[in-house]
């Protein structure tokens, strides 16, 4: 039986040795670098800006800025309601107070109504005053105020209509007694006493 030699055996005992590698295995020093999700990166690039010194004053003013603007959510702004009134005129030429308008109000709307029935004409005449109003006292004819004593109006608007029609003074009121910054008294005089005032207003 033939004898099986040590190939190795002959060239010492460290000979095995030199046929072993003894560096490190680079599949494991150096691992595949994994790309990053795109959330990800937004991720990263976010908190590098964030860390950033330069970029701190920057973030920190812009967040007081929005704050110092005291913006209210809109569930949280309140809504100013309209009122809305009428007033029927019982007496023919004479000025008659029908409304007060406060200070810091708003007048929206002004409808003019003849209502008689005959179709007649009738002359209506709208005016407003400021200051003491309680000494005041009106010479009226026709439906239009001729004189006064004891205070002082203005004229808003006075003209004749037939019966069954309206005279709409809303965008005139509504542009002119806007928040206004004292008392204003309402009078109506008309020839017949057949006709409606309604108005709507605000006290903000």
């Amino acid at each position: 039986m033939p004898i099986i030699k040590d190939k190795y055996g002959g060239k010492g005992s460290q000979t095995r040795s030199k046929y072993l590698t003894r560096d490190k295995n680079k599949a494991f020093a150096n691992p595949p670098i994994l790309e990053n999700t795109t959330e990800q990166k937004k991720e990263i690039l976010k908190n590098n800006y964030r860390e950033d010194a330069q970029n701190i004053n920057e973030i920190t003013n812009t967040t007081r800025a929005i704050t110092s603007q005291n913006i209210l959510p809109t569930s949280e702004t309140t809504q100013v309601l309209r009122s809305v009134a009428s007033f029927k005129i019982t007496r023919h030429d004479e000025a008659l107070r029908f409304f007060t308008l406060r200070r810091g109000g708003s007048l929206h709307s002004l409808i003019l109504n003849n209502f008689n029935s005959d179709a007649s004409t009738e002359t209506i005449s709208v005016y407003w005053g400021v200051g003491d109003q309680d000494s005041i006292s009106f010479t009226v004819s026709s439906g239009v105020v001729t004189s006064t004593s004891g205070g002082d109006v203005a004229c808003l608007f006075s003209s004749s209509f037939t019966g069954n029609t309206s005279i709409d003074l809303s965008s005139t009121v509504n542009a002119l007694y806007k928040h206004v910054n004292q008392d204003i008294v309402f009078y109506v005089v008309c020839s017949d006493k057949e006709a409606t005032v309604s108005f709507s207003f605000s006290n903000g």
